[in-house]
């Protein structure tokens, strides 16, 4: 626990140290709110804040996002990047989980629509190595630029998606290490 008159002691590189250590920060004014969102995210941490009053404000904008309830006052409404209209966080958490459930059902749609159409992409790659594709060769004449044949790029691309494994860098970008959303009391 950190209270105000400790907070005011440290210095900024002090207090990044501190920051992730402490639990609770407590009669702290609105200089300090904005000092420690800012101190956090400077140590890489994600910071959301909620407020409701006009000494909020402040530190509603320096956080990565903001939140609000429906019955604070205007400045705070501005500065918030979310109104809450129920009065409970529950609401938070049901977003959190309604939000991975979207990104993951969103991944396996991607993930299922590239194995089904691989055999499609590689034979139109191997049949446009055998056959002209004359409707291309005006279209890279009027831009005045010699192009790769449509097959040959067709080709590279195919080759370059295979060897890079799409899905599993797909997977990897969607899938970074979500740590587990804990319960509050």
């Amino acid at each position: 626990m950190l209270d105000g008159r400790e907070l005011d002691e440290l210095k900024d590189e002090a207090l990044w140290r501190e920051a992730e250590r402490i639990d609770l920060f407590v009669e702290v004014d609105l200089n300090q709110k904005e000092r420690i969102i800012l101190a956090l995210r400077k140590m890489g941490l994600v910071v959301g804040f909620l407020g409701d009053g006009v000494n909020d404000a402040p530190a509603m904008h320096a956080a990565d996002t903001s939140l609000s309830v429906d019955e604070a006052v205007d400045v705070a409404h501005e500065a918030a990047d979310f109104v809450l209209l129920e009065h409970h966080l529950d609401v938070i958490r049901g977003s959190i989980d309604e939000g991975r459930r979207t990104v993951a059902n969103t991944l396996k749609y991607v993930l299922t629509t590239m194995s089904a159409n691989l055999g499609n992409m590689l034979s139109m790659a191997v049949a446009s190595l055998l056959l002209p594709f004359l409707p291309y060769q005006p279209f890279a004449a009027a831009l005045g630029f010699v192009a790769l044949p449509p097959g040959v790029l067709a080709t590279l691309v195919t080759i370059a998606l295979l060897y890079v494994g799409a899905a599993e860098v797909t997977k990897r970008w969607f899938y970074r290490a979500q740590p587990p959303l804990r319960r509050t009391r």
